[in-house]
């Protein structure tokens, strides 16, 4: 089965349980409200997208805790896995449909739900083992082998951690990596077309190219060997996931050559406004590296380089021991607080400067997905600028955004993209963090929350100021002890009790 033919039928079996399941659930809830006599109140809250993004997380997550167990019969099994859940979800998507047109809108909803199962287990499936039949993968093994390439740059270069000195003093050698996407692959004396990402790993200066440069390199081309020992990281396996199986290892910078740009009808215009914004943000990254080294000194700004756009190269090997010694690694990594915190200075200075409400959110929208580039699009920061434009976007509309259903929705554009999340530690830290974050946040808001809806419309139309008084004076009386708080009260009713 060709890889492009398996992305297109998985995006529109997704893409159809996307636009159908919203509909499907709240019949099925309404349904339960009128003519159930069993379920007084509706089984489960009305937002789709949160069981959506289960039944899709568990599609994604079973490929690969199937693999973990049996390897899935040493890889042969791959292609009639794949097959298995796309006839298992069309016959589901089927079953729905019948439900549906019957009015059993309790199987109908648990049908769909199977469906997007199936249609995120095949989706992993497919961006997992299914890959072009010209891929550059194909003719190399683990052992290298002289390799000429030719492509366009998709990753700019970065330095890679510099290994421990041996016991004999001698000097560790630098190197950088960047992401090739190959067009051309030299075989022999003629060169063939090829397709496929590389990772170019360069010995010594990183080479000075910038992403959408048109590169010719020359060196030992050779795929990520697996893992050798029970436990161990598998590099092969994060290549499979990463849909980059090939290393190509370059001695010198002098081995890679910039060629002039030569038009593809196969990029397009996207593709060329894509080049164009990847070189601006590498400029903008660079502009912010040198802004950073003019205004910081020379020893604290390989850690503030790392706090503010997460390039952790420059950090010395102690400092980063020290931090993972003292189990704080972690702050060193750009988070959704870094774009919690962007997005919030951002709206309280465009409001101070007097610009509209509507234009201040389309502002923080952009301004968050501009830093998502500029950080190069880590898990947390994706999630955390998907979430904060789906915000933006409610409150512009003048809609509620819940927090757990934007979150939600965050996890399903996160799976399409990048089915293999699903196996990640950081992202399952990431979304579990947030989720009990914004259910603590909406446990402490309802137990504040005034219950009558006249008394918070009277607090609302009351001036700023004197809501800031009251709850400051709430707070400080609910925080004074007993004692003083029944004085007080009862210092309060003295006056009345003498008039009468």
């Amino acid at each position: 089965m060709h890889a492009h033919t398996v992305i297109q039928t998985a995006y529109i079996v997704i893409q159809t349980a996307v636009t159908a399941i919203q509909t499907a659930w709240l019949r099925y809830c309404r349904h339960d409200l009128l003519h159930s006599r069993l379920l007084p109140i509706r089984p489960l809250p009305s937002r789709p997208l949160i069981v959506m993004a289960v039944s899709l997380a568990g599609g994604c997550g079973i490929h690969w805790a199937a693999g973990c167990a049996a390897d899935w019969a040493a890889g042969c099994a791959g292609g009639y896995a794949a097959g298995f859940w796309w006839v298992a979800g069309i016959a589901l998507l089927g079953m729905w449909w019948w439900c549906h047109l019957t009015g059993r809108y309790r199987v109908a909803a648990v049908a769909l739900m199977a469906v997007v199962f199936c249609g995120g287990a095949a989706w992993a499936r497919a961006r997992f083992d299914f890959f072009a039949s010209d891929d550059v993968a194909w003719q190399l093994d683990e052992r290298p082998q002289p390799m000429a390439i030719e492509g366009i740059v998709v990753t700019a270069p970065r330095s890679l951690p510099q290994p421990q000195a041996d016991r004999f003093g001698g000097a560790s050698a630098s190197s950088s990596e960047c992401v090739v996407r190959v067009t051309r692959v030299r075989a022999k004396s003629r060169w063939r077309s090829a397709s496929g990402h590389v990772a170019v790993i360069v010995d010594g200066e990183p080479p000075q190219v910038a992403p959408g440069s048109r590169i010719r390199a020359f060196g030992r081309g050779l795929r990520p060997a697996a893992a050798g020992n029970p436990g161990e990281f598998d590099f092969r396996e994060r290549a499979r996931a990463r849909r980059c199986l090939a290393i190509v290892r370059v001695r010198s910078a002098t081995a890679v050559r910039r060629m002039p740009p030569q038009a593809s009808p196969a990029v397009g215009l996207a593709g060329s406004i894509a080049a164009r914004g990847a070189v601006v943000i590498e400029q903008v990254r660079r502009w912010s590296a040198d802004t950073l080294a003019r205004h910081i000194g020379p020893a604290r700004l390989p850690l503030a380089t790392a706090l503010l756009l997460g390039s952790r190269e420059g950090l010395p090997r102690d400092e980063v021991e020290a931090f993972l010694a003292t189990g704080t690694v972690h702050l060193l990594a750009i988070s959704g607080l870094h774009v919690g915190l962007l997005a919030a200075g951002l709206y309280r200075v465009l409001r101070a400067a007097l610009v509209p409400r509507g234009w201040a959110l389309a502002g923080v929208a952009l301004g968050a997905g501009l830093y998502m580039l500029l950080v190069r699009a880590e898990t947390p920061v994706v999630r955390a600028t998907l979430v904060v434009w789906l915000a933006a976007a409610a409150a512009v509309l003048g809609r509620r955004s819940p927090g757990l259903n934007a979150l939600a929705c965050a996890a399903i554009i996160l799976l399409i993209w990048r089915p293999a999340e699903i196996a990640s530690v950081g992202a399952q830290l990431s979304f579990l963090s947030t989720a009990v974050l914004i259910g603590v946040a909406h446990a402490v808001a309802a137990a504040r929350e005034q219950p009558d809806p006249i008394e918070r419309l009277i607090e609302r139309s009351r001036p700023r100021a004197e809501r800031w008084l009251r709850q400051f004076g709430r707070q400080t009386h609910n925080s004074a002890p007993k004692p003083v708080r029944s004085r007080v009260a009862a210092a309060g009713r003295r006056p009345s009790a003498q008039g009468r």
